[in-house]
């Protein structure tokens, strides 16, 4: 007896698997830059509330501020290290293809400015307090730029894939 042939579903369609963007950072690299990023501003801003409006006495140290500007030194180096594992990449290439020029320079602007105060305010004494304020300022200027930035890289892969 003859088998009757199999009648085959057709395949459906579908679409390539979405390809992640060139510019943006792997998922390990995303979230080590995030978590950093979140521990650096966190600790800086709480050092800095401590220091300026929670002492009593000027000579005396609120107790968590010892182990805030560690753990603020420690997630500055982590940042920075996965700062400057971007430039060669993302920035490099970002610059080349135009895209996001405006909040990649302010936030190569701020984190310069942030590495090279924070080197500052233990290496040179003489200008101690107006080397403080700026990267106190520097610091107070990271949760806006990095967030601008991101936005707005997204916001143009969105356009582009549209």
């Amino acid at each position: 007896m003859k088998q009757k042939p199999m009648k085959q579903k057709p395949m459906k369609q579908e679409s390539p698997p979405a390809r992640r963007s060139p510019f943006m950072f792997t998922g390990f690299h995303r979230l080590a830059a995030y978590g950093a990023f979140v521990l650096v501003v966190a600790t800086g801003g709480v050092w800095t509330v401590c220091w300026h409006l929670l002492r009593e006495d000027p000579e005396m140290r609120h107790p968590m501020e010892p182990w805030l500007v560690k753990t603020h030194g420690a997630a500055a180096f982590v940042f920075l290290v996965l700062f400057g594992a971007a430039l060669p990449q993302h920035a490099k290439m970002a610059w080349k293809a135009r895209k996001n020029r405006a909040a990649g320079v302010a936030l190569i602007a701020v984190c310069a400015a942030s590495m090279l105060t924070g080197w500052m305010i233990f290496c040179i004494e003489w200008a101690h307090d107006a080397v403080h304020w700026i990267h106190v300022v520097a610091g107070m200027a990271l949760p806006i730029v990095l967030p601008w930035h991101i936005v707005a890289g997204r916001r143009s892969m969105a356009l582009k894939a549209k």
